[in-house]
C-alpha cells in the first residue's frame, strides 16, 4: 500500500513539473505590436530614388506603389484600396526646368515633368488614377494657355473651351468643387515671374475679346479618361 502511495505522489509531482515547464515555455510569445497587426501594409507610395514617401525629388526611377489597405494615406479622392505596381516618372529637372517658359518634357508626354511629379505627390496612392488623370487633363490646357501669343478670336476660344471642359472633369472627381487642385495647379504651374506674365497674358485676352466664353464647355464627356 505505501508503494502504492510512493507512486501516486511521484506522479502528481511530475504533472505538476510538467505543467510549470509548459507555462514557463508561453513566455518566448509575445503579442503583435499595434503596428503589426495594421491589416493591408502601407497606404503611402515609396519612392525609392530618394528613400522616402510622398516628398523629395525624383531621380527618374519608378514609383512603387503599395497595398493601401483599408484607410489609405493623404490625396483628396475616395478611400484606399490594393494597389500595385509601378509607375515610371521622369527626373525632377530642378532649376533647369525654371529656365525657359516651356520647361522640360522628356518623356514627352504633353506635360512638364516637374508638373508631372508634383501631382503624383500631390495624389499618390493607387486607387486614385482617375483623380490623377483630370489633374493631368487640366495641367496640360494650363500650360497650353501660357504659350497661346495670338489674340485670334478663334484660337482664344479653343484653349478656353478646352479649359472648361477640363475644369468639369476636375469638378467631377474633387469633393471640393475643384477650388484646392485648382490652387494647387497654379503654383505648380506659374512658378516663375516668366510663367505667370504668360498666364496673366492669357487672361487678359479673353477679357478683351468682349466674348462670353467662361460658361460650360457643352461637353457631356468633359473627362479626357471616360473617351479612351
Amino acid at each position: 500500500m505505501k508503494i502504492y502511495i510512493t507512486i501516486a505522489i511521484v506522479a502528481l509531482a511530475l504533472i505538476v513539473f510538467s505543467c510549470d515547464d509548459a507555462s514557463n515555455d508561453q513566455s518566448g510569445f509575445a503579442l503583435p505590436s499595434q503596428e503589426n497587426v495594421k491589416g493591408g501594409g502601407s497606404s503611402s507610395f515609396s519612392n525609392p530614388s530618394s528613400g522616402g514617401s510622398s516628398g523629395g525629388n525624383n531621380s527618374g526611377s519608378s514609383l512603387s506603389f503599395g497595398n493601401s489597405g483599408s484607410g489609405g494615406n493623404g490625396g483628396n479622392n475616395g478611400g484606399g484600396s490594393n494597389g500595385g505596381g509601378n509607375v515610371e516618372l521622369p527626373p525632377d529637372p530642378g532649376s533647369e526646368g525654371r529656365k525657359t517658359l516651356e520647361g522640360i518634357d522628356s518623356n514627352n508626354n504633353g506635360i512638364r515633368d516637374d508638373v508631372e511629379i508634383a501631382i503624383y505627390n500631390y495624389a499618390p496612392r493607387p486607387d486614385q488614377e482617375r483623380y490623377r488623370a483630370a489633374l493631368i487633363q487640366l495641367a496640360k490646357v494650363m500650360q497650353k494657355e501660357m504659350k497661346v501669343f495670338s489674340s485670334k478670336l478663334d484660337i482664344l476660344l479653343e484653349v478656353q473651351r478646352e479649359s472648361n471642359r477640363a475644369s468639369e472633369c476636375i469638378k467631377k472627381v474633387s469633393p471640393g468643387n475643384g477650388v484646392e487642385e485648382l490652387r494647387f495647379l497654379q503654383k505648380a504651374l506659374h512658378n516663375t515671374p516668366q510663367r505667370e506674365r504668360a498666364s496673366s497674358s492669357f487672361n487678359n485676352k479673353i477679357k478683351q475679346s468682349g466674348k462670353n466664353i467662361l460658361a460650360s464647355s457643352g461637353d457631356p464627356v468633359p473627362c479626357d479618361y471616360d473617351k479612351k
